[in-house]
């Protein structure tokens, strides 16, 4: 009986030490569990069942840097960019965010810009030509000599400047269905001859067609990726400031995966100019045709291409066939250093023969580079620096040319 006693005692004061233990223990936290539930949601690609799960952990723990992350990461991947925008600008905005998450939310923000349908960039430049009075845009009258008219070019001679650039491009572009979108292009350049205001050129384009996107390939293969484009457009020139001609053109385009490091492509293009002032006989057609395939090298991609073009016009001097050879590399470098380089050989032949007596024959050469780093990103907006040269070696010296720009162009981010 006595031992009974104790035993019945010994547990009461065990009971009663667990109950004052467990009163100041902390709960169970749910928040744990409930993230790992989201987590094997979105791994299994359940992105609208992670969602409302993410958003009950953010009303309590507000501040869970790694919740907001993936909540941000799944309202992307549902397609509610704005939403995963707010909040990905929310977290880049902490000051003491290290960088590797930075980078990896600069990277969604520009995924979602790159979705927006509107873009815009702008384009600022300095360069030295040699011959901003290239006479390929030279004006030319019609002399009456015995009965017949003889062409006479006007103001006809090299003429070295400093050039300045500021342009800006836009692109709008709409879905028409899943696998195509309606794309609307514009841009305004003007090109300031320093000094010679006679010189100056100012560019108005606007273009407007579709992109459709395709896949091939049978069950069990893996998809390869294919686009076709088709474009519609017109360019306005003006020279000092005086309007000088309007060209509309036709182009269709094809891009076509071959296999994962392997692609092919190819344009063809059909352009009309209409002169303002002059005799229709210089209002040419011309057509232009390329083709070339592209193969992964390291962490890029290797471009070789080859193009053939042809304007005709009623007047000999003024018609030309042209070839060239184009290569091109770009890629980019420990994540952040973009870099392409191109350059291109080719040639001019025309039929006709000059008022000088010699018939023209132009070899064309230029380079060009593009380079930028995301670290010297300001606030969304990276600066993209542009170097090129260009040389026109010509059978008659006035139609010589060389050019040598350095461009700094500001390519939106986010």
């Amino acid at each position: 009986m006595r031992r009974n006693l104790v035993l019945i005692v010994a547990a009461g004061v065990t009971l009663v030490l667990f109950l004052l233990w467990s009163s100041d223990a902390p709960a169970a936290d749910p928040v744990g569990p409930r993230f790992r539930q989201a987590q094997d949601h979105m791994r299994a690609g359940r992105f609208d069942k992670a969602e409302p799960i993410l958003r009950w952990i953010l009303r309590t723990n507000p501040e869970l840097v790694r919740v907001q992350l993936d909540h941000a990461l799944v309202l992307f991947r549902l397609g509610r960019d704005d939403e995963a925008k707010e909040i990905f600008l929310s977290i880049r905005r902490k000051p003491d965010l290290p960088f590797a998450v930075r980078r990896n939310v600069e990277d969604f923000l520009e995924r979602i810009r790159n979705r927006e349908p509107l873009q815009f960039g702008f384009d600022f430049g300095l360069w030295r030509d040699e011959n901003v009075n290239n006479a390929s845009e030279a004006e030319t009258v019609d002399i009456p000599v015995f009965g017949t008219t003889l062409p006479f070019t006007l103001n006809e001679r090299p003429q070295a400047a400093w050039v300045a650039r500021t342009g800006a491009n836009l692109r709008w572009r709409t879905p028409v269905s899943p696998q195509a979108h309606l794309e609307v292009r514009t841009a305004a350049s003007r090109d300031t001859a320093i000094g010679e205001p006679d010189f100056n050129r100012t560019h108005v384009s606007v273009s407007v067609g579709p992109r459709i996107r395709y896949f091939l390939g049978g069950a069990g293969q893996r998809p390869l990726f294919g686009q076709v484009n088709a474009d519609l457009g017109a360019q306005r020139h003006w020279r000092g400031g005086d309007g000088y001609s309007t060209v509309g053109w036709l182009g269709f385009g094809l891009d076509q995966a071959i296999s994962p490091n392997w692609r092919i492509g190819a344009q063809a293009s059909y352009w009309k100019t209409a002169y303002d002032e002059g005799p229709n006989a210089q209002e040419p057609t011309g057509l232009s045709y390329y083709a070339g395939f592209s193969r992964r090298i390291g962490p890029g991609w290797l471009t070789v291409g080859g193009k053939m073009s042809r304007e005709m016009a009623k007047r000999e001097n003024r018609r030309w066939k042209g070839r060239e050879a184009i290569v091109s590399y770009g890629a980019t470098l420990w994540r952040d250093l973009s870099v392409s380089a191109r350059a291109s050989i080719g040639d001019r032949e025309y039929e006709g023969i000059e008022v000088v007596g010699k018939r023209r024959s132009d070899d064309t050469y230029a380079a060009d580079a593009r380079i930028s780093h995301r670290a010297l990103a300001i606030e969304g907006f990276l600066p993209v620096l542009n170097l090129g040269w260009s040389r026109t070696d010509s059978s008659v010296v006035l139609y010589d040319r060389t050019a040598r720009t350095a461009r700094i162009g500001m390519r939106r981010l986010f």
